[in-house]
């Protein structure tokens, strides 16, 4: 329509490369202090993709250089490993009409398909962590 070709990937695999591909440009600038970034993922595999780049390139976690990010509500255990590891996290929380913010979170739970899919397992790491605090406030 514009003339250019479209920035849409016609697969999943394709998107999670084209994202991890972005990813490899931030890290470096990030070691040179010459970028701040956040990397918004509800993705198993690509949260462990950045906690890598992190790694391999020597970024300290608590440094301001990364952040990882995620919709409030949505991988809530994954957000609580991350901050609990040291590394910085941010929730985001869509404000505004309900005929804006609902077309956006209805294409974010399409996206994430997997991610609502997994709602037993988030539950089973709720009760463990649930069970872990109990206990520590027992001791």
């Amino acid at each position: 329509e514009h003339g250019y070709p479209s920035p849409i990937q016609d697969t999943k695999p394709a998107t999670d490369a084209t994202y991890h591909s972005m990813l490899d440009v931030l890290f470096p600038l990030a070691v040179q202090d010459s970028a701040t970034f956040l990397a918004g993922s509800h993705n198993e595999h690509t949260v462990e993709y950045i906690r890598e780049g992190i790694a391999r390139h020597g970024i300290d976690p608590t440094s301001d250089s990364v952040y990882f990010g995620q919709l409030y509500g949505m991988c809530d255990p994954t957000t609580f490993l991350l901050a609990e590891a040291g590394y910085n996290v941010i929730k985001a929380v869509p404000y505004g009409p309900l005929t804006d913010v609902l077309p956006y979170l209805a294409r974010r739970a399409q996206e994430n398909h997997g991610v609502l899919t997994e709602t037993q397992r988030e539950l089973q790491l709720l009760r463990k962590e649930m069970r872990r605090r109990l206990a520590a406030d027992a001791s």
